[in-house]
């Protein structure tokens, strides 16, 4: 009878896609950008025993005591395990669905590799103990909502199977989120691969919201309220667990698939983890692309800018200290300078040029955001032609901007716009050509001569109508709002493996003030625990060559294990690291196209494979394992 309803369950939802029919507005399609062995381009695994259709290794179970809860919507159950179901078809993956009754029998690892519990809020004495028995002897189980806090019957149980099983306290009484609340994603972690690190996934608002307080297992990131008010109540919690058992492991989400916004970018980062997190929890052998070149598990940039408003004079009041600081301990930094600073301290400005790069933030005193495209495009203009040179970054002053800024930016040649609170701890491609402000021309007078200027360049070099293509997008380098202490800011940063936008202003800064000394012990810290730092292009032109490497794993049979590698770039990348996740297994030598050193891993049972230089083209490295 389950073959029947699995087989019914399986061809009601082909009929969905191929006759194009709207989905349940719990479930979104699979990305068209990820595949189960290949979630993104700098990530692969082997999961070929996951697609063995004559004998399903998964089990999806469909909980009648869940959707019986009075404390849950029957449509957010019935969401969920639909959503499920979209996804392994999606993956091409086959399952079994499984009822209540049958976890709590004995469920045999033998029959399944992974248990996927959509919502697993309600279990029976019995299927507690099945789990733990099924993890214990090496099934794995990815579970979403307060799992196991009702019994059967909806009464309140003991949080014991809970942390067992996830290796942490359930925390039931925490700050309402009754809007939604972010979510990061760390990256080094087994489920990070592929997303860019420090992702917040934008969630719903979650009836009876729990979380989990890390104990034994790992957490993978950290929820955000919306407002940030509630950001320091939540700091120690967190809404996804990783937990080692016995000889499995588990997953636990608190937030369901129905949960995550249907924005494609988030949509894509929660359908990369679920992918990661199946090839982990099967023993997939896998290959990865960190972040950061060499060893480093995050990166420092330090940003100097000004305030909106501060007399160019001020400037001066804290930049001793600062430069000596920067001077001693070889720190190189980006100096954001606007048009006043830039004809008033020539020499100041050489000297910054000298120890790090200089890019523009226009005036300090006339913010962008709201102005005309050709105003937001003059005053950049002015600021660009005061320094002389060529500047590579533009910060807009206090970071108010708006789609004309972002277009100004691209228009006018600028390698990336710095702005604070970015969708990630990464660098960010935004489609600017959707926020752009169209109203007509309203220039003072003294900024018309700039704009006749611009317009005369703009017509001399008009070419011939062409096909539309679309416009370069902007890029965002994601500067921290620099609301919290820079040593708390650079931990959390670190433990997501992003990179830290420093932002330092000099002006504001007297000597042996409590943010110079604060930028002290961080540089302190980087140095000793080898944070690459580098400046902000410096940042965004590694992460640009690491983007254009992708890996396949071509081999993995037996004692050998090979790896492609396509550098789509028009240079040499050095410093690549791959991450490696080989289970229990030991190290013998290198060969093929490719040299590095292998040193261990984080997690348990990977390697980090640092490879000297990777060339252009295609080419492999073989592991030869025992």
């Amino acid at each position: 009878m389950n073959e029947i309803k699995h087989s019914v369950r399986l061809l009601a939802l082909a009929l969905v896609f191929a006759l194009g029919l709207p989905l349940s507005a719990g479930a979104q399609a699979v990305d068209a950008t990820l595949t189960l062995a290949k979630p993104s381009p700098g990530v692969s695994h082997t999961v070929g025993g996951l697609w063995d259709s004559d004998e399903p290794r998964v089990a999806l179970m469909v909980s009648d005591q869940a959707r019986g809860l009075s404390t849950l919507e029957t449509s957010r159950v019935r969401d969920a395990v639909y959503y499920w179901e979209v996804f392994l078809l999606g993956l091409q993956v086959p399952y079994m669905t499984v009822s209540d009754s049958e976890v709590a029998k004995d469920l045999s690892h033998k029959d399944y590799d992974l248990l996927i519990m959509p919502s697993s809020d309600a279990l029976s004495g019995r299927q507690r103990k099945s789990i733990l028995r099924f993890v214990d002897r090496g099934g794995s189980v990815i579970a979403t909502g307060s799992m196991g806090r009702y019994d059967e019957r909806g009464r309140d149980a003991d949080n014991s199977f809970f942390a067992e099983l996830v290796g942490a306290e359930l925390v039931t009484r925490i700050p309402d989120q009754p809007f939604g609340l972010l979510h990061s994603v760390d990256a080094a972690t087994p489920v990070g691969q592929g997303v860019p690190p420090g992702f917040r996934l934008n969630l719903a608002a979650i009836p009876q919201l729990t979380a989990a307080r890390p104990v034994t297992g790992m957490a993978l990131g950290t929820p955000y309220s919306y407002s940030g008010r509630d950001d320091r109540l939540m700091a120690d919690l967190t809404l996804m667990m990783f937990n080692r058992v016995g000889d499995g492991a588990v997953l636990w989400t608190r937030f369901g698939p129905q949960d995550v916004s249907r924005e494609r970018t988030h949509q894509a980062a929660y359908q990369r983890m679920m992918a990661n997190a199946m090839a982990h929890l099967t023993g997939a052998r896998s290959v990865s692309v960190r972040p950061w070149p060499e060893l480093a598990r995050s990166a420092v940039a330090v940003a100097a800018l000004p305030t909106v408003g501060m007399a160019p004079l001020s400037y001066m009041s804290g930049w001793e200290e600062f430069l000596s600081l920067l001077q001693t301990h070889r720190v190189p930094a980006t100096f954001f300078v606007t048009t006043d600073e830039a004809l008033g301290f020539p020499d100041l400005v050489a000297t910054m040029g000298q120890l790090g790069e200089v890019a523009i933030a226009a005036e300090s005193d006339n913010v962008l955001l709201g102005q005309p495209l050709e105003v937001q495009a003059g005053r950049i203009a002015r600021a660009s032609g005061s320094l002389g040179g060529t500047q590579v970054g533009l910060y807009p002053p206090g970071g108010y901007h708006d789609g004309n800024t972002l277009r100004a930016a691209v228009e006018g040649g600028y390698n990336y716009v710095l702005l604070p609170n970015g969708q990630s701890l990464a660098p960010t491609a935004v489609r600017w050509w959707e926020d752009v402000d169209y109203r007509a021309l309203q220039a003072s007078a003294t900024e018309q001569v700039d704009l006749a200027f611009l317009r005369s360049r703009r017509r001399q070099a008009r070419e011939p109508q062409r096909e539309a293509v679309a416009p370069n997008p902007a890029i965002l380098m994601p500067l921290d709002p620099g609301v919290t202490d820079f040593v708390t800011r650079f931990h959390e940063v670190e433990r997501a493996g992003g990179v830290y936008i420093l932002p330092f202003h000099p002006e504001s800064e007297r000597a042996g003030s409590a943010r110079t000394g604060e930028l002290r012990e961080v540089i302190g810290l980087a140095q000793e625990r080898g944070t690459w730092m580098a400046t902000v292009n410096e940042v965004l032109r590694w992460w640009t060559l690491r983007n254009a490497v992708s890996v396949d794993v071509v081999e993995s049979e037996g004692d050998r294990f090979s790896i492609e590698l396509n550098n789509q770039s028009r240079e040499a990348v050095s410093g690549l690291t791959l991450e490696l996740s080989l289970g229990d297994v030991g190290f013998d030598s290198l060969e093929g196209d490719l040299t590095g050193d292998l040193v261990a891993g984080d997690i348990e049972g990977t390697y980090l494979l640092v490879l000297d230089r990777v060339p252009t083209g295609t080419s492999r490295v073989t592991l030869n394992l025992f």
